[in-house]
């Protein structure tokens, strides 16, 4: 994310709404790969929930592998609205 847009919340607002439309309603796992320099946006997938699954290579370059699944998720009360 551009340094000028971290810090206010853009990223979780964005996460939080990927892991409400795909991860709850629709009961899918969601997954990623994040550079293991990379302290703040992992911290930011911890928080959401995420959980670690290894270490995968791609080109050369080691990354930790997150996923959230529909039962790693806290329980909301209302979806969270884009606006």
């Amino acid at each position: 994310m551009d340094p000028k847009f971290r810090g206010k919340g853009i990223g979780t607002k964005i996460l939080q709404y990927l892991i409400d439309e795909y991860v709850i309603s629709q009961k899918r796992t969601l997954g990623l790969l994040v550079e293991k320099d990379n302290v703040m946006a992992r911290n930011l997938y911890l928080k959401l929930g995420f959980k670690e699954m290894g270490t995968k290579i791609l080109v050369g370059k080691h990354l930790d592998h997150l996923q959230i699944k529909n039962d790693d998720c806290p329980v909301r009360s209302a979806p969270l609205k884009l606006t």
